[in-house]
């Protein structure tokens, strides 16, 4: 059994080096497609953190895809880290209010790129949702 699990795009990749002691099962520039294909069923026990949206956030799938990775999950927390494109963060946030799942928004977290969050400010904020 595995405790804690991120799950996504390089975003998880990011907030994961932060926190080594859980798994991770992400690839830099992985699409919602990609995440539920090669991920789906993979969260940890006690929490997972999933980035997915930010790569092709105009995927008509990206809604689906986010319902049927949380399906598969069997974790007692789920926090899901919200892509700065508005578009692929409502179809996200639809599945967060369904399981009343925690989320960090990162469109109120300092970025360069308007892709990637400052990871030192974002991770405190994910360590807060697991309280």
């Amino acid at each position: 059994m595995i405790d804690c699990v991120y799950i996504g795009d390089s975003i998880a990749v990011g907030l994961h080096q932060l926190d080594t002691k859980c798994a991770i099962h992400a690839k830099i520039g992985a699409d919602t497609d990609y995440i539920v294909k090669h991920f789906i069923g993979k969260g940890g026990d006690a929490y997972t953190v999933i980035s997915m949206g930010s790569n092709w956030p105009n995927n008509p799938h990206n809604y689906e895809n986010a319902v049927k990775l949380r399906r598969s999950l069997k974790s007692k927390k789920v926090i899901w880290i919200l892509p700065y494109n508005r578009e692929a963060a409502t179809a996200i946030k639809r599945v967060v209010e369904i399981y009343n799942d925690s989320f960090v928004d990162l469109s109120g977290i300092s970025s360069k790129d308007r892709v990637h969050p400052d990871y030192t400010k974002t991770h405190p904020i994910v360590k807060e949702k697991l309280k």
